[in-house]
């Protein structure tokens, strides 16, 4: 809360946040993910792959971590999303170790070797820095006291966030300038900070008022719009990558299924395009990455606060009590708790079956096949609700970025 007075993720549902809520809605609409977002995923993403081709290089043999790559790139893809400006992180590592000829090697083979860092950006480590402060209320006695005045009062987040604070200030004055004459120009949209900054031109023009495009609630949305797609994208990538890591004949199904997927480049011997990844339908692609949500997500618990005194499976809940749901638990990746169908309200009876069930021999095995399914003409297809999943909660306030379930 400290970090981000102004978010929507902590304000009660009410009409200030369903307003939160819309500053960033249309960040998750095709035509941004297409155009905006997606390039930047691509172009990092082969920054990244040029960047361990280097380390392969150097490495010989050896392992090394891939931590810190994969977390470095997903700052790249978000920073770029959220400024639509580049900072190059990966890029910068990949020039440092390109002018290497050879590394000092461990004498075991499989011991990790490590790698010279080229200097982090100074937005980088900013970034970082202020995520970094979540961890002093999780092991505070006073979290909410202990963290703001660790904000105000401890130099390195005192400068990381002013720092941060200018970063921002100086974007959305980029974007006032292009939309403050031309609010209708959809195509000088290139980033979030730029889409919101046009919402608001085209609103305040609409409504016959002064336009407010620098306030604290714009400032924080956009920073929780960093925040928030860093975190949850490298901890799924990272994970994907050890699932596939753990199960080869996964990955080789999945390589082989993307090459039947992509003609065109394999012939050329090249990558796919942003514009072809996002356009071509794979129903095993879907399916691995909902089974790497399903069985590793990011969020391993959902919270709630009960609005009213209510009853939950014959409990009683009073106003006011948090609620915690596990979407690692039962029902998910573990068999499920029996439950006598009689305390189960309506609703829940009427909607306990929209979605299928898990076979509890192997649910908690990793095997992308559950979520695929044969249609009335014979063609393999994924189906979204073949099984109970939800990495990123559910209903209203369930993730903005989650998309919706067919």
């Amino acid at each position: 809360m400290s970090l981000l007075p102004e978010h929507h993720v902590h304000m009660p549902t009410s009409d200030t946040w369903k307003m939160h809520r819309k500053l960033m809605a249309d960040t998750m609409s095709q035509s941004f993910l297409s155009d905006a977002a997606g390039p930047q995923m691509h172009k990092n993403a082969l920054a990244l792959i040029k960047l361990w081709r280097e380390k392969a290089r150097l490495a010989r043999g050896h392992p090394f971590t891939a931590i810190d790559d994969v977390k470095a790139a997903a700052m790249d893809i978000i920073w770029g999303a959220t400024f639509g400006s580049q900072m190059n992180v990966s890029d910068a590592q990949t020039t440092l170790l390109s002018g290497l000829e050879h590394i000092e090697q461990p004498v075991d083979t499989e011991s990790e070797i490590v790698f010279p860092r080229a200097p982090e950006p100074e937005s980088f480590s900013a970034i970082i820095t202020l995520c970094d402060s979540c961890e002093i209320p999780i092991k505070s006695l006073l979290p909410r006291f202990e963290h703001r005045w660790s904000l105000k009062l401890i130099p390195r987040f005192r400068k990381a966030a002013a720092h941060k604070d200018q970063l921002i200030k100086e974007g959305l004055q980029r974007a006032w300038q292009k939309f403050s004459v031309a609010a209708d120009d959809d195509d000088a949209v290139k980033c979030a900070l730029d889409l919101v900054v046009q919402r608001e031109a085209q609103l305040a023009k609409k409504e016959g008022r002064a336009p407010q495009w620098d306030t604290p609630d714009i400032r924080d949305e956009l920073f929780g719009f960093l925040v928030a797609g860093h975190d949850t994208s490298s901890t799924s990538l990272l994970w994907a990558f050890k699932r596939l890591s753990d199960n080869q004949h996964v990955q080789d199904k999945l390589r082989d299924t993307l090459r039947s997927a992509y003609p065109r480049a394999v012939a050329a011997g090249e990558l796919p395009t942003a514009k072809e990844i996002s356009t071509t339908r794979i129903p095993y692609l879907d399916a691995v990455i909902e089974e790497i949500h399903r069985i590793t997500g990011a969020v391993a618990i959902i919270m709630r606060v009960a609005t009213v005194d209510t009853e939950i499976l014959g409990h009683r809940v009073p106003k006011g009590t948090d609620v915690f749901m596990l979407s690692q638990g039962p029902g998910f990746v573990m068999p499920s708790i029996p439950i006598d169908e009689n305390v189960r309200s309506t609703t829940s009876r009427e909607s306990k079956d929209k979605n299928g069930a898990w076979d509890e021999a192997t649910i908690h095995e990793f095997d992308p096949e559950r979520w695929l399914e044969e249609d009335s003409e014979g063609n393999v297809v994924f189906n979204s609700r073949a099984g109970p999943t939800m990495p990123f909660g559910a209903g209203p306030r369930g993730c903005f970025g989650k998309l919706p379930r067919s």
